[in-house]
């Protein structure tokens, strides 16, 4: 099977798939998407890299991502999440936070390992 779009499948604990990240063709700056299975979109927008980003629904933010590390900081990886809307489930929110930063990551690693032409 050929896929244009990297995707990742967000799953519960049972195993049933609850969504699918999607990364959102664009010319310019990498997008992402969260499908739900129920098939509520949400657009995953900002600096995933430096974690510093939202999931928005319908333009709206419903979770936030901020870094809580520093330059010295003894923990140089810690970001927070906001759940600014109270009826998100709290894993699936971590789910689809963790998903898209692995996602981005693997991009990254692969762009940079191709070989030169």
């Amino acid at each position: 099977m050929f896929a244009l779009m990297p995707k990742l499948i967000i799953s519960d604990h049972h195993g049933n798939e609850v969504g699918m990240i999607q990364r959102k063709f664009t010319f310019f700056k990498k997008k992402y998407l969260y499908i739900r299975s129920n098939g509520d979109t949400y657009e995953i927008t900002g600096n995933i890299t430096d974690r510093k980003f939202d999931v928005l629904r319908s333009g709206v933010p419903v979770i936030q991502v901020r870094t809580l590390s520093s330059f010295l900081s003894l923990r140089p990886h810690t970001f927070a999440l906001e759940f600014l809307e109270p009826n998100i489930d709290k894993w699936e929110g971590i789910a689809v936070v963790q998903g898209v930063r692995m996602m981005v990551k693997d991009e990254n690693s692969s762009t940079s390992a191709a070989p030169a032409q």
